[in-house]
């Protein structure tokens, strides 16, 4: 039993580092053609502009520029296509795994290789990949700091810091740690230089800083408040534990069979209780290796969960997920029978979760309905090139991005497609200030907008929208009445009556999205007539 303790501390042979990466790179290959999500859609045409407008997105988007400026790279390099991206994504991944594995633990590297949240962020093109990886580097340097006084590798760490916080903000918690246990050791003023030279690194960024805050705080008006959902601060207290709790849960067992936006019975899927009882073998392990795992762990998890307070997300504390998944290796290479029979079932368990995952269509979303853009963007878009009909597009700007995305990357790049983001889209501005201006096309003059639609399109053409029929809740406003809440759910209910009044209305399958997000062939009665005569 010590042999198999030793093993996993152990950093890990070539052979044993190449399997892993063959490993995390089939699990991938199964997983990445799959539909874009509205951040990720957002990521891309971000990227996909000038250096001086990704700045100004940047901006808006409330982030640090790091990772866009490599994907802007990445793009004009490899170009935009979606097989290309995904590999933008995978590669961290993969340079975390090689990490572990040479400089960490073979216990680490074999949990990272076949673990489900890793996987799901080698898929979605977001920066959090980024900042796991970012969190591997700053664990192992800071280890070996804490080992030794060398300055060299203390340099090492003060430049990782300084560059992981270019990549989110949420970068800040690794520097915090670093700088915690510093201060814990009495290495005053190596705590004083990590920390100074962490936030002169971002003096190039500062002005942009007022400016990202009071977008944070800007639109407090009547569409966000009731129109989207946003927990108060009691609620966010009283269920503090529960997401320090969730974010450790998808850690363990990644985000298949469990929904972002709801927490009950209704949310999961059978095949949470498997990534239950990962998670509890996982927490069992951690607290069993906090004493093998070592100081430079424990503080990065401990100075990264309290931000549950701020956002419930697990992909947020990415840069803690190596940390915690260090102190479960640690814990599962304990010598005794039954760690090792833990360490197996754990890898075996957490394969079978990746293998779900693999098997979905689309990430799951921060949402309460999961909409399948590719599908919407082939059933629509073959309906309107087989049809010859124009599209209408009527939805939140992320989502928009995603169809459209979607309609160029599978060939239908050249319909005629209105949207009421257009103006904004053609001047290189993908996502709105504030809540209130995100939802402000909904607001429409409901008899203007249909004449808009009509007099560009004609009386047919094919509309993916919201179905209000779909969409539960209390309609809002006596006139362009509105269903649902949230920017990507809501559903404009008087401009679906005046469809119906003018014509006809045949929805078109769509098994991947579980809704409101629909897809329809329009015929105005006019229209209808000009063909029969």
């Amino acid at each position: 039993m010590r042999q198999h303790w030793a093993s996993l501390s152990a950093p890990a042979g070539r052979g044993l580092v190449l399997a892993a990466v063959v490993i995390l790179s089939l699990l991938w290959f199964l997983s990445w053609d799959r539909s874009l999500i509205g951040d990720e859609a957002l990521t891309i045409a971000i990227a996909r502009g000038t250096m001086g407008s990704l700045i100004e997105q940047v901006c808006i988007d409330i982030h640090m520029p790091g990772y866009y400026v490599l994907l802007w790279l990445w793009i004009r390099a490899f170009g935009p296509a979606l097989v290309s991206i995904r590999i933008f994504a995978l590669l961290p991944a993969i340079a975390l795994v090689v990490l572990s594995g040479r400089r960490i633990s073979r216990g680490l590297m074999l949990l990272l290789c076949c673990s489900p949240f890793l996987l799901h962020l080698s898929i979605e093109l977001r920066m959090y990949g980024l900042l796991a990886l970012a969190g591997g580097v700053i664990l192992h340097l800071l280890r070996r700091v804490d080992e030794s006084r060398s300055r060299g590798r203390f340099a090492l760490l003060v430049v990782a810091c300084c560059l992981s916080v270019w990549i989110h903000f949420f970068a800040w918690p690794g520097v915090a740690a670093s700088a915690a246990l510093l201060l814990y050791r009495r290495r005053f003023r190596d705590c004083a230089i990590l920390t100074g030279c962490a936030l002169l690194s971002i003096f190039p960024w500062i002005s942009q800083i007022p400016a990202q805050m009071d977008g944070f705080i800007h639109g407090m008006d009547y569409a966000t408040l009731e129109l989207t959902q946003r927990a108060g601060f009691m609620e966010t207290l009283a269920g503090f534990p529960l997401s320090i709790a969730g974010t450790l849960l998808r850690f363990s067992s990644g985000t298949c069979g469990y929904s972002f936006g709801l927490f009950s019975v209704r949310s999961l899927e059978p095949w949470a209780a498997l990534g239950f009882v990962l998670f509890a073998v996982f927490i069992a392990a951690a607290v069993a290796g906090v004493r093998r795992a070592g100081a430079p762990a424990v503080f990065i998890l401990l100075c990264t969960l309290p931000l549950g307070l701020l956002r419930p997300s697990a992909r947020h504390f990415a840069i803690a997920f190596p940390a915690f998944l260090l102190l479960v290796a640690s814990g599962l290479g304990r010598p005794g029978r039954p760690w090792k029979v833990a360490s197996v079932f754990s890898v075996v368990l957490s394969i079978i979760l990746c293998l779900r995952f693999s098997a979905l269509s689309i990430l799951p979303q921060r949402c309460i309905y999961d909409r399948d853009a590719q599908e919407a963007a082939e059933v629509a878009g073959g309906a309107a090139s087989d049809l010859d009909l124009p599209m209408a597009v009527y939805l939140d700007n992320y989502t928009t991005l995603a169809l459209l995305y979607h309609l160029g990357d599978i060939g239908y790049g050249g319909l005629t497609v209105w949207h009421p983001h257009t103006a904004m889209f053609s001047r290189g501005i993908m996502i709105y200030n504030n809540p209130a201006e995100a939802t402000a096309y909904l607001l429409h003059d409901t008899d203007s907008l249909f004449a808009d639609i009509e007099g560009r399109l004609g009386g047919r053409f094919v509309l993916v929208a919201n179905d209000p029929t779909v969409v539960g809740g209390p309609p809002y406003g006596s006139e362009n009445r509105l269903l649902g809440r949230g920017s990507d759910m809501m559903s404009d209910e008087d401009l679906m009556e005046v469809l119906l009044s003018r014509g006809t209305l045949t929805k078109l399958d769509l098994p991947g999205s579980e809704g409101p997000f629909s897809a329809f062939v329009f015929e105005s009665r006019e229209a209808a007539d000009g063909l029969v005569h």
